[in-house]
């Protein structure tokens, strides 16, 4: 996993010369509109990975015919995932995050009377982006067949925000354990996965359960690689959710009390000191390695998609954030 500066700094440099297509920038124009902090290397870098096939992060049973569609909907689908992060993570406004996340994915909706001006326009922006996002799969080759679980996964996804929301206003709830299980599906891996299912005519549904297995470990790897890229900026904006933070809990290194603490600038200061000085980092790294291993064991059972170059692009996935260190990216 080790990248020079130079290879990361090249990496970068490639990712801001990425043009949106016109579908994802107006969404990303009405967000920088409303004052949204992330970096355009955010969506940029989303597009780049959604849209390749080499090394293979799209699964590999998606026909080029259907690539651009799938890509569209991922994105798509990961926008809205941030735009619901930065209520839950970082404006920390229950009553928001209470009515976006019961906007449908499907259909219109009534939105309370009470969010305020910015806050409708949030709700509004991701409305509209679901719903471009709902129009694209509807008319892929196995959307009923695969909708079912694209929604299932979907609400993994909605309560992975809730539990931000929790922890991030009860911090002394924040444990290694269930930052895995829970935070993981912010990633949105099935998700991914049961769209490009949806544009996979030749998938085998009998490969269904090491599949989803595998992108178990899968999301794992993509969950850790989000934790190690934004963990301090993250503790600066009072936001206790990332691995990191998880590890230092569990393990002692951090307590209960400084995380109560971290409106004062000294603890933050204080509390990316301990976590840096006792390498809290290294333990993620090596759980992405032994989720590495797995899905090389799992995919040896599975035929209908390329799993080597899936576990490529998911190695592809950690460069993706190494190199975005520091550009406010990723949800």
């Amino acid at each position: 996993m080790a990248r020079s500066m130079i290879e990361m700094a090249s990496f970068a440099e490639k990712i801001y010369a990425v043009d949106l297509p016109p579908e994802l920038a107006g969404f990303a124009r009405r967000y920088e509109d409303m004052g949204g902090k992330r970096d355009v290397y955010l969506w940029k870098w989303c597009w780049d990975l959604q849209y390749a096939r080499n090394p293979g992060f799209m699964l590999s049973s998606v026909p080029e015919k259907y690539r651009r569609d799938a890509a569209l909907a991922k994105s798509l689908l990961g926008m809205a995932a941030t735009f619901i992060d930065d209520v839950s993570d970082t404006l920390k406004d229950k009553n928001l995050l209470d009515a976006i996340l019961m906007i449908p994915f499907d259909g219109e909706c009534t939105l309370p009377d009470d969010l305020g001006e910015r806050g409708y326009l949030r709700a509004m922006l991701v409305r509209d982006t679901l719903l471009t996002a709902h129009e694209v799969l509807a008319a892929g080759p196995r959307w009923e067949e695969f909708r079912t679980a694209l929604y299932y996964d979907l609400g993994q996804t909605r309560n992975s925000f809730v539990y931000a929301y929790l922890v991030n206003t009860h911090p002394e709830l924040m444990n290694i354990t269930e930052s895995r299980i829970y935070t993981s599906h912010t990633m949105m891996f099935y998700i991914f996965a049961d769209i490009d299912a949806i544009f996979s005519p030749s998938l085998d549904i009998e490969e269904a359960p090491k599949l989803r297995e595998a992108i178990w470990h899968a999301q794992q790897m993509s969950r850790i690689g989000n934790c190690v890229s934004t963990w301090e900026r993250e503790v600066r904006d009072e936001d206790v959710t990332s691995g990191v933070v998880g590890y230092g809990m569990s393990t002692g290194v951090i307590r209960p009390a400084d995380l109560r603490e971290i409106g004062r600038a000294e603890k933050k200061r204080e509390i990316i000191a301990l976590l840096t000085e006792n390498r809290v980092e290294e333990n993620l790294f090596r759980d992405w390695e032994q989720n590495r291993q797995r899905i090389i064991e799992v995919g040896k059972e599975i035929r209908s998609v390329d799993i080597d170059r899936y576990l490529e692009g998911i190695e592809m996935v950690m460069l993706y954030y190494l190199s975005s260190r520091g550009k406010g990216s990723a949800i």
